[in-house]
């Protein structure tokens, strides 16, 4: 009977140790996660980072939203990293985050960058993390350049906007109709060439100054 609660016990034991170990995770957080703002206004979303004791060297992070709903104005700077740099796209985000000195590396938490949001239209939108087993989406990398993210800790935001007014639908009278055909248009300077889809950046964000070329390179890959 003693020996049997003595290996109950070490059992026990190995299970909780093994569970606190499966805890152990790098993620990303949103801050406020959820909240209410006006059409028209501006508010902010903090970007933060947890290393949870792990050694990081690098992260970078993508983003979606529905850009009927939301705008990215900017994104500033946190402190977690010396080194930053971001891409805004259409209805996507990239923040990456590095050390200048490739020797250089941080462990704990802390706000990665400051994103300012602009509510478009009535509606809910999440700011959703763009996760997986890639490198060219969201990855939080170590010391030695492996991924250790881990992207089922990592939860969305989302956000409400309120207040935002519905244009009148209004029937265009002849004269209206008449002005508008013989404007002149000129393609030219209205016509703005989207940039290519379907590929994305490897992004290794790994303490080099090329690095943060790489990332600005997504406005011409995309």
């Amino acid at each position: 009977m003693i020996r049997l609660v003595f290996v109950f016990l070490i059992l026990n034991t190995y299970f909780l140790l093994f569970n606190t170990k499966g805890a152990y995770a790098q993620v990303f957080s949103l801050s406020p996660a959820n909240s209410t703002n006006s059409a028209g206004n501006e508010f902010t979303v903090d970007l933060n980072i947890d290393t949870q004791s792990a050694s990081v060297a690098s992260a970078d992070v993508k983003l979606t939203f529905d850009t009927a709903v939301l705008e990215v104005v900017k994104v500033t700077n946190g402190s977690f990293f010396s080194d930053m740099a971001n891409y805004i796209g259409a209805g996507k985000v990239f923040i990456g985050g590095f050390f200048q000195d490739e020797s250089a590396s941080k462990t704990g938490t802390g706000k990665m960058a400051t994103l300012t949001l602009k509510g478009v239209g009535n509606g809910t939108s999440k700011l959703a993390f763009v996760c997986s087993t890639a490198k060219d989406d969201s990855n939080i990398f170590d010391s030695a350049g492996n991924d250790i993210i881990k992207c089922s800790g990592i939860k969305n935001g989302s956000y409400t906007i309120t207040g935002g007014s519905t244009l009148p639908t209004s029937t265009p009278t002849a004269t209206a109709t008449s002005t508008l055909t013989n404007m002149p248009t000129s393609t030219s300077s209205l016509t703005m060439t989207p940039p290519q889809s379907g590929a994305f950046f490897p992004t290794i964000l790994f303490g080099t100054a090329g690095v943060l070329l790489t990332i600005f390179g997504i406005a011409l890959i995309l």
